[in-house]
């Protein structure tokens, strides 16, 4: 469950050095202590709402969730000043992760595990393959431009000749 939340956490790397290397460190811990008291208070609230350990992992993800987003926001707001592209900006960044949840969710409500062990296999391979072209689909709307994609052709192409 929690590999959703590391989505988030990955993010947050590269705008936390920014942070760093603009001498931002305040705003940084500002945000982790922010961070860690609101999730403190989540788990508090689900536990007694009687939710449990998953409970608790859910507010895990929603803390690594804002963390990531804190980070890349107040990282973009120093150098975009339009904040309607700041926003564009974080929305496509998270809709290749909304889209992944809520076909996951989507996934399990109406495709079930029931029956033998091959039909179990079966619909995880079903399962699977629609969350593959679901990614796949994501991906290609998110690098309309090509940047991600040639970056990586390049990348690869140029460490294969190197000797």
């Amino acid at each position: 469950m929690l590999i959703f939340g590391s989505f988030f956490m990955s993010s947050s790397h590269l705008p936390g050095q920014f942070l760093i290397a603009v001498n931002k460190q305040r705003l940084i811990i500002i945000l982790q202590i922010s961070i860690c008291i609101i999730v403190l208070l989540i788990d508090i609230l689900i536990i007694n709402l009687g939710f449990g350990l998953k409970g608790v992992a859910l507010a895990t993800i929603i803390g690594y969730l804002a963390y990531g987003l804190g980070y890349t926001y107040i990282a973009l707001s120093l150098v975009i000043e339009n904040r309607k592209n700041l926003f564009k900006y974080l929305f496509w960044q998270t809709f290749p992760f909304i889209l992944m949840i809520l076909s996951y969710l989507f996934l399990n409500n109406v495709l079930p595990y029931q029956g033998s062990i091959i039909n179990f296999i079966q619909l995880a391979f079903i399962k699977l393959f629609i969350l593959l072209c679901i990614v796949l689909i994501s991906i290609i709307l998110v690098n309309r431009d090509g940047l991600i994609l040639n970056f990586i052709k390049i990348e690869i192409f140029s460490k294969n000749k190197k000797p």
